[in-house]
């Protein structure tokens, strides 16, 4: 990564979805519409994390090639990159907490994100153009609420930027922009596909469902996901790693 690419924040539309590229996509979703949790706020699903596969599906392969290649294609002036994970994070309609503003990971992680549904002033995530001089961020990665950096920073005044755009827009978040998932006030789900990547390869402390740390649950074991989930979930072990989810008409 040179230093123009840390240099610049903010979210870069970079194009609409080829309808083909637009199918691969829902069918991967509609595949894991039995994994969804009944959540009433921000939590996502990763099918690829720590590179290891975690939601078999059968389309498993051709999304896989579809992100490599995309990540090829848009970071090719990167030195070295690393995927570290990719999934679908869902916004549920009326959802009640805002995420606090925050880097995903690391200062140098980056991610693509390509809405399913409609993204509006309702529930379009946020985001901070201006850099930050004093605020940091803690072990969750978070900088805090905005009344916190205005603290931090020591200033009167910070320019928060929402993006709004139509379903299948290919969106890349620079590196070192902070961000943030809003309330959904919009009577659906507020539905992304989204890919991290960063310049060094790291580990994700995370399973394959993650509850956003609005209220920092995570689960471990699927105890609680596996209640979620209800009557004829299959949850299968995979070694250390934790849980594996055989999906509708998966391997």
């Amino acid at each position: 990564m040179s230093s123009n690419d840390m240099d610049k924040r903010g979210i870069e539309f970079i194009r609409v979805l080829t309808e083909e590229e637009q199918s691969l996509l829902c069918e991967s979703f509609a595949a894991c519409q039995p994994l969804l949790l009944k959540s009433a706020e921000i939590y996502w699903l990763n099918l690829y994390l720590n590179r290891e596969q975690l939601v078999d599906h059968p389309a498993q392969a051709r999304l896989h090639e579809w992100v490599m290649n995309a990540v090829c294609d848009l970071y090719s002036s990167w030195h070295e990159v690393f995927v570290l994970s990719y999934g679908f994070l869902i916004n549920p309609a009326s959802s009640k907490k805002e995420q606090k503003f925050h880097c995903d990971y690391t200062y140098t992680s980056s991610s693509l994100f390509v809405p399913l549904t409609p993204m509006t002033h309702l529930n379009a995530f946020q985001f901070l153009r201006a850099p930050l001089a004093k605020s940091r961020m803690d072990a969750l990665g978070n900088f805090g609420e905005e009344e916190d950096i205005l603290v931090a920073e020591g200033i009167a005044f910070l320019e928060i930027t929402q993006v709004t755009c139509r379903p299948f827009c290919l969106l890349h978040l620079l590196p070192n922009t902070p961000h943030r998932g809003v309330t959904n006030r919009g009577d659906y789900d507020r539905v992304l596909f989204w890919v991290t990547v960063d310049d060094h390869y790291h580990e994700l402390q995370e399973t394959m469902y993650f509850k956003e740390v609005l209220d920092e649950t995570v689960f471990d074991d699927f105890s609680s996901a596996k209640d979620e989930l209800g009557d004829g979930t299959t949850l299968v072990k995979r070694g250390e790693r934790g849980w594996r989810r055989r999906c509708a008409n998966g391997a």
